[in-house]
């Protein structure tokens, strides 16, 4: 594989000034309008406090990117590795989990806008408390005993690690200890619930008032993830409206933009800084290309797919195409 510098030509040069570069803003100071808006703006991984609508409840999130994924981590108002004991009959201990001071339309809300594509974890260590005393209520107030979580056909135990390991749906949560009713074991694992009863928002304990009877749990993240894609202008020519997004970002090399302009000229806005560009384009060469990174010229390969090497820190990408009839296919970045 050999490596060059891209061309600059004047058309490359007068296309430069054409770049433009716009960040979201947040709503007031730190809140932002979900974790999309949060990374266009600060460019990194980190906490931030997020809300889903004007005058919505506010959520702590840890927000990152994975691939071309955005993914929210709301985290509970929950207490790791809480102890109950002293709590005899069935369900009489009680915790609600809450996240942040999202209400339920505003939880329903931000679920809807990640197409309930989440998961959630839960650690539970139990120490002679009969599993019929123990139930969890999710989102939807659907309800469901420790271990008969079957009909949601996940696993039989509320809690998924136990099936993982048994590779059968019908493992109790007691399948994987060496003890049936008595002494402490631990289950820990994602939810056994279909996505879209998530997140967890009751649990009720019971059969806990003897010494040798007690319950530890934590209430771990909801994690989401949705697909993030950069945000695409084009910068000339102008008058043309054009959907390349549609095109390059479908995992589909066979779906392809043709280029019908001496000049084009498009710009793409990525929630943060990326190391790798790979481009895969029809009917041209990769020396068809020149590919800017905030006015950084970028080293490139010239063997097809073209494959760009971003030396310096970017998270906006300059296109310039000059060849009528060229293809452009499919992109694919990797992220810092």
């Amino acid at each position: 594989m050999t490596f060059g510098i891209a061309k600059t030509t004047s058309k490359t040069m007068l296309a430069l000034l054409l770049v433009s570069f716009t960040l979201l803003s947040c709503i007031q100071a730190n809140v932002f309008y979900g974790c999309e808006a949060a990374l266009r703006v600060n460019r990194r991984s980190g906490n931030y406090q997020i809300r889903g609508k004007k005058d919505g409840g506010i959520a702590e999130a840890k927000c990152r990117v994975e691939k071309s994924n955005i993914v929210t981590e709301i985290y509970p108002k929950a207490i790791p590795n809480t102890f109950v004991s002293g709590y005899q009959d069935a369900f009489s201990y009680e915790f609600k989990v809450d996240y942040g001071n999202f209400t339920n339309s505003d939880m329903t809300d931000f679920l809807k806008s990640v197409n309930y594509n989440c998961y959630q974890k839960f650690n539970y260590t139990e120490a002679n408390s009969y599993w019929a005393n123990n139930k969890f209520k999710f989102w939807d107030n659907s309800i469901f005993l420790l271990n008969d979580a079957i009909s949601d056909g996940i696993c039989q135990c509320v809690i998924s690690d136990v099936c993982e390991k048994s590779g059968s749906s019908l493992s109790s949560c007691k399948s994987l200890s060496p003890y049936t009713d008595t002494a402490e074991y631990t289950d820990f694992g994602k939810f056994a619930v279909k996505k879209e009863k998530l997140p967890l928002k009751k649990v009720y304990f019971g059969d806990t008032d003897s010494k040798a009877e007690y319950i530890y749990y934590t209430v771990h993240n909801l994690v989401c993830s949705t697909t993030s894609q950069p945000k695409v202008n084009t910068l000339y020519p102008q008058s043309c409206l054009l959907k390349v997004e549609d095109k390059l970002f479908d995992f589909n090399n066979n779906t392809c933009f043709d280029i019908v302009n001496n000049l084009t000229v498009i710009s793409f806005e990525f929630l943060m800084e990326v190391q790798e560009i790979l481009i895969t384009i029809e009917n041209g060469e990769c020396s068809d290309i020149t590919v800017f990174l905030e006015k950084t010229l970028t080293s490139q390969s010239y063997i097809k797919p073209c494959r760009y090497f971003v030396k310096t820190s970017a998270s906006t990408l300059t296109l310039i195409v000059e060849k009528v009839g060229l293809q452009l296919c499919e992109m694919e970045y990797i992220y810092k």
